[in-house]
């Protein structure tokens, strides 16, 4: 696939609003590279050395630190270790030199985002700032829709809970049909208004799959692979986990799941879903094995509607929307963690108010 370049506008339409650290003990590397973002970014702070950049890294807040490795006082490495300390989730972009390419596994192993060879050029400096930055702006923005998502649930508990009272009067009071009340319980609580939710998130400008394909400045055949492979054997993992509960399935579930999160890293349209993913994973490796039984149906869901939208999107590309199960797949992350977080709670589920 052949790759467009990012001009200066194309970034600015996402960094106007963040801030940088730059730390680099090279004057004048540091100058030029200062000079060319503060062009594009609300703020870059710059930092001499390691020291120098963890001192104001204490003191202020920065949606991207870029920093070389050798420095002295205190080098890259130890510097974004220092870093992972403080706040696990910072966006870590590292340049350095060729003869530094030793450190890569390392600098994989410590979660940076992006590694750039010198000498820099302006091409690849944009395009990997492109995609930080827009990253940064989706992730700030499904943390907004994240806080409104949970406040509303105590509304739409409320809400629903005379409608529940009369469906459950309906039904028998035998421990499958139990089950399937609190299920359905959770589905509406997060149908409606959570949906309108989702649909401000993922739906504000429709994208069809070609569109996708076409406008796209990565290597979407190669990320379409991973996918494919992270996903292939999720249903059938997933019966053997349901039939024969156990600790060592249960976890290579939660790892094909978070496999299928990092193969998601450079698709900033799908981080909603990759957020999505990456709590029902961490609900994975805590849950007891025996609660499977009140999530299996959600989980097959989950399943069913992960390979139609891999299979519209990267696949058969006629997806006229690529967020069109964005909310379904969600919801269905969503309704795991309400369900598991009453078992938690209570011991066992309440399904009769």
């Amino acid at each position: 696939m052949k790759e467009t370049n990012i001009n200066i506008n194309d970034l600015k339409e996402y960094s106007q609003e963040q801030t940088i650290l730059l730390v680099e003990d090279d004057d004048e590397l540091r100058g030029h590279t200062q000079e060319l973002l503060a062009s594009i970014y609300k703020r870059v702070d710059i930092a001499l050395d390691g020291k120098d950049g963890l001192d104001k890294y204490l003191e202020n807040d920065y949606d991207i630190v870029i920093t070389y490795i050798n420095m002295p006082n205190l080098n890259g490495i130890e510097l974004i270790k220092a870093i992972r300390e403080i706040r696990e989730e910072q966006i870590v972009m590292v340049i350095s030199a060729h003869n530094d390419s030793r450190y890569l596994i390392e600098l994989i192993e410590i979660g940076v985002e992006k590694f750039i060879l010198k000498p820099l050029q302006l091409v690849k400096l944009l395009k990997n700032m492109y995609i930080t930055s827009k990253r940064v702006y989706e992730k700030k923005l499904l943390d907004i829709y994240q806080e409104q998502l949970e406040k509303s649930q105590i509304e739409l508990i409320k809400k629903n809970r005379e409608l529940n009272k009369l469906l459950e009067q309906k039904l028998e009071h035998e421990n499958q049909n139990c089950m399937f009340v609190h299920v359905l319980k959770n589905r509406k609580n997060i149908s409606d208004e959570a949906l309108k939710h989702l649909e401000i998130l993922s739906h504000g400008e429709k994208k069809s799959a070609v569109d996708f394909f076409e406008k796209n400045f990565i290597d979407l055949q190669s990320i379409s692979e991973k996918i494919e492979e992270s996903l292939v054997n999720f249903d059938a993992l997933l019966y053997k986990f349901v039939k024969s509960p156990s600790d060592e399935l249960r976890l290579q579930v939660a790892n094909l799941l978070t496999a299928f999160r990092y193969s998601l890293d450079d698709l900033v349209e799908f981080q909603n879903i990759s957020f999505a993913i990456k709590k029902l994973v961490s609900i994975l490796d805590e849950m007891d094995n025996d609660k499977i039984k009140y999530i299996q149906d959600i989980l097959f869901s989950l399943s069913s509607t992960l390979e139609q939208w891999r299979v519209s999107i990267f696949v058969n590309k006629d997806a006229k929307d690529i967020h069109y199960f964005d909310a379904s797949i969600i919801t269905d992350c969503k309704q795991v963690e309400i369900i598991c977080k009453d078992v938690l709670e209570g011991g066992e589920m309440e399904f009769f108010i």
